[in-house]
């Protein structure tokens, strides 16, 4: 009768432990759980530009729905890096938590090398031709190109140009990339106007001369052709009382003045 009395009171003892020790488990993960909950979002934009494409604000704004509140390790990063891909304004998107509670955003932003404007209105453009999606309140020292631009973009476009378009945007995007990667010529084009013929003319600031260099190949020498004229043609002219308002490059070993 003792032995029974005592086999009762073992198996009632050893379920309250069991049940305290379930208890304190499930209590203890409920505690760690909310610990491990997103709470911050650190946002890290790896190349500022001086009017940023895309701000720290509105990087949040687009994850802060997917990831406040949720365990950090249940944030699908990979959903949301596509997410901020497919806003145009980012070129790569890392996402990754640090500590317990907070999901990390390492974004390299697209960084517009040209203005476009058409009939459409403005276009920002990138270094891969990318058209970014429409700028507001940007004011970046770009080159500009107007005038017979043989493309038809529409008003909010984003994406990279038809592929019968893409030939003509890669000569401007290196024409643009050599005028912002050179000392001298970076800030002194005031605008690039592209003729119906094809033929792309450069007006500098404070000259009354064209550049025409033809169809936007060879740009580097048609740079150095322009550097010739202004430090050699033009003082000289200026001497014998000479002035010119155009000057044709784009034919070889000759730079022609009228």
């Amino acid at each position: 009768m003792l032995r029974k009395i005592l086999s009762i009171v073992l198996v009632v003892l050893l379920t309250a432990a069991l049940g305290l020790y379930f208890y304190y488990i499930e209590g203890y993960s409920s505690v760690r759980e909310r610990e491990n909950m997103c709470n911050e979002i650190s946002v890290r934009i790896r190349n500022p530009l001086p009017t940023d494409v895309i701000s720290t604000p509105e990087i949040e704004s687009i994850i802060r729905p997917y990831v406040d509140g949720r365990p950090v390790g249940e944030v699908d990063a990979n959903a949301l890096e596509d997410l901020l891909s497919g806003t145009g304004a980012v070129a790569t998107a890392e996402i990754f938590p640090a500590g317990t509670n907070t999901m990390v955003v390492d974004i390299v932003q697209r960084s517009p090398i040209m203005r476009l404007e058409t009939p459409s209105g403005i276009h920002f453009v990138d270094s891969c031709g990318f058209i970014l999606p429409p700028l507001k309140d940007v004011a970046l020292n770009l080159p500009i190109v107007t005038g017979a631009i043989p493309m038809d973009i529409p008003p909010s476009y984003r994406g990279l140009p038809a592929e019968t378009e893409r030939e003509w945007m890669a000569k401007m995007c290196n024409l643009a990339a050599n005028i912002r990667s050179d000392g001298w010529w970076n800030g002194r084009v005031e605008q690039i106007w592209v003729e119906a013929c094809g033929d792309v003319i450069l007006y500098l600031k404070d000259l009354d001369e064209s550049f025409n260099i033809g169809g936007g190949e060879d740009v580097g020498t048609m740079l150095r052709k322009a550097e010739c004229y202004l430090l050699t043609i033009r003082p000289e002219a200026e001497k014998a009382k000479k002035s010119y308002t155009s000057v044709n490059l784009k034919y070889k070993d000759q730079i022609i003045c009228k």
